[in-house]
């Protein structure tokens, strides 16, 4: 049986297709457009006084979360905000029948100081009646909020968080962000009681409750990103060393290169194949999560990011290894030789790799694919530094937690193996015609790839001196 022209873009449309709906499944696992509201992540924890609680103990109150870092030394820039928030916090706590929670967590990155709660009695004459905990690496509590005492950067001291019944974080109160001052401002006792109020009654409009934070840089950006970077140098050897592969296992198998079974095998393994690079980048992607985590973003950490990222536009643009064997050779050295990306793919691809991936591919067409798409991304990825960093760097400003940093490498992933596909089920001069073509666009979208580069990496670097466009 042969398929036809419309058949064959039918049959690679309804692939494409399946892991579009992915992406915007998994769009709809990182940010739900339709609400103001977020799960708070529950957590237990035990205050200065040994009280062991969990978040979710509060379930049916309003939890006035107060996340602060009060310790020596202490935050000069920040001490009447941080002390005036805890004052008004000191009152409302005095305050019976409110049906609020408080609870404080003080994060701690000097383990020699004295306890936060110890210094607002003892030097602030302050009365802590409520529930605060001291916060220390890996801050278990607080690095799960990070999204809400972050902004643009900076650590905002202190948060106030809002909680309602539900235990959904409906509002979060900005007070006071080092390097920017004040935002919302020391949020009195009066005020908190009003906004509780309007949450238990109902009354709540949670679309203006302020400051929730959003997923940052969207799963569709990530998947368009992965797009783009398909089309480079590094991809195009791997794109070539893939289809290659198809070709040769449907040569060994027999199959007609329009036949039916042939093309659901290679339509198979070409799916299969960017799922197992999306997991890879899963992996990088919880990694780079992990250290953003406790990485606080300041002015230095741009300036260096932008550099790197200029650089690695520049590279892209123009490969700076060519840039240095000239000007090795023009100072009189011997012109270095630029290490080609195929040479370590088709290490990767070698004859005992092709054997088991022959067997494989006569086992379940679907595991091969997924095993050739993890050792081609473990084997592709220091070729491809100068794409991928670019990307690490948006994920660790976006201050994501754990899963939506790897899910969001996994959707890039997706949008970079997903080019792959139509490859796979062409074949013969449709498969030629298509390389040419990918090929020319390729140049284009690299050059236009580095430019943008360039252009976010001066953006970073121009944090340093606070001159910030986002």
């Amino acid at each position: 049986m042969k398929l036809g022209k419309r058949a064959l873009y039918g049959v690679v449309a309804v692939a494409i297709a399946s892991l579009l709906v992915l992406v915007v499944a998994i769009v709809g696992l990182l940010e739900d457009p339709s609400s103001g509201v977020e799960p708070a992540p529950d957590f237990t924890a035990t205050d200065y006084k040994g009280t062991t609680f969990s978040l979710s103990d509060f379930a049916g109150n309003v939890t006035v979360l107060h996340i602060t870092q009060l310790e020596n030394p202490l935050c000069i820039e920040c001490e009447d905000n941080m002390i005036g928030q805890i004052e008004e916090l000191s009152d409302l706590a005095a305050i019976e029948d409110t049906n609020i929670s408080i609870v404080t967590l003080n994060i701690r990155k000097n383990p020699y100081s004295e306890e936060g709660w110890k210094i607002a009695e003892e030097y602030y004459g302050l009365n802590i009646s409520w529930l605060w905990v001291e916060e220390f690496e890996p801050f278990p509590a607080s690095s799960q909020y990070i999204g809400y005492w972050m902004l643009d950067g900076g650590f905002v001291n202190p948060t106030i968080i809002l909680i309602d019944g539900n235990q959904d974080v409906v509002a979060v109160r900005h007070v006071y962000c080092i390097g920017k001052g004040a935002i919302d401002g020391t949020q009195t006792a009066e005020v908190l009681i009003e906004d509780s109020s309007s949450i238990l009654s109902g009354e709540w409009d949670a679309t203006l409750g302020g400051g929730v934070s959003s997923a940052g840089m969207s799963a569709g950006g990530m998947f368009l990103l992965g797009i783009v970077t398909a089309f480079s140098p590094c991809s195009l050897a791997l794109l070539i060393a893939m289809v290659s592969y198809i070709g040769s296992m449907r040569a060994r198998q027999k199959e007609s290169a329009d036949g039916a079974d042939g093309l659901a095998t290679s339509l198979t393994i070409g799916i299969w194949f960017t799922l197992g690079m999306a997991s890879v980048f899963f992996m990088i992607g919880l990694l780079v999560a992990y250290v953003g985590r406790f990485l606080e973003m300041s002015s230095i950490f741009y300036l260096i990011s932008g550099t790197v990222l200029i650089l690695v536009g520049i590279n892209a643009v123009h490969p700076l290894s060519v840039l240095l064997a000239r000007l090795r050779e023009f100072l009189g050295g011997r012109p270095a030789i630029a290490a080609s990306c195929q040479t370590s793919i088709d290490k990767d691809a070698g004859d005992g790799k092709a054997r088991l991936l022959t067997k494989l591919s006569h086992m379940s067409p679907a595991l091969a694919g997924l095993s050739l798409g993890v050792l081609f991304s473990v084997g592709w990825a220091p070729c491809a530094l100068s794409l991928v960093f670019p990307v690490i760097v948006l994920t660790l400003t976006q201050e994501y937690t754990l899963l939506m940093g790897g899910l969001m490498l996994f959707v890039f992933g997706l949008g970079h193996g997903v080019v792959i596909i139509p490859f796979c089920a062409a074949t013969g001069e449709a498969k030629d015609r298509m390389s040419r073509k990918y090929a020319g666009a390729g140049r284009r979208i690299q050059l236009i790839f580095g430019l943008a580069v360039i252009a976010i990496g001066v953006i970073f670097a121009l944090r340093y001196v606070d001159f910030r466009l986002w």
